[in-house]
């Protein structure tokens, strides 16, 4: 998991193609989708729906709660899944469904990582 978070650090900062030329194709993770989301009061889809998903990491790394939902917006900012403040949301099932996140407060940065079976 650690390497997993360093790589997806070095990908915010450096890009995809420069970390996977520094590293090797065998070290990264299937990892097809790398985005990033300013989110706050209002649901935001972060991904679409997609059958081939076989991987998705959400890290929170704004100062309020986050939420996601899977399949449709949220409502509110306190229904699905909470992810606290500098936290991440890693399923062990595969999620295939649209992916929505809504926060409690404005602006807080959300990073996404998707990856293929």
């Amino acid at each position: 998991m650690k390497k997993l978070i360093g790589i997806i650090f070095l990908m915010t900062f450096v890009g995809c193609s420069s970390v996977q030329r520094h590293l090797g194709s065998g070290d990264m993770p299937n990892v097809d989708v790398h985005t990033q989301a300013t989110v706050g009061l209002t649901a935001v889809k972060v991904l679409d729906v997609n059958p081939s998903r076989g991987y998705l990491f959400i890290q929170n790394q704004g100062t309020n709660n986050c939420f996601v939902v899977f399949g449709g917006a949220p409502v509110s900012p306190v229904t699905g899944v909470l992810i606290a403040a500098g936290q991440y949301y890693e399923p062990s099932a595969d999620v295939t469904d649209s992916v929505y996140v809504v926060c409690s407060a404005a602006s807080q940065n959300i990073q996404v990582v998707e990856g293929h079976k």
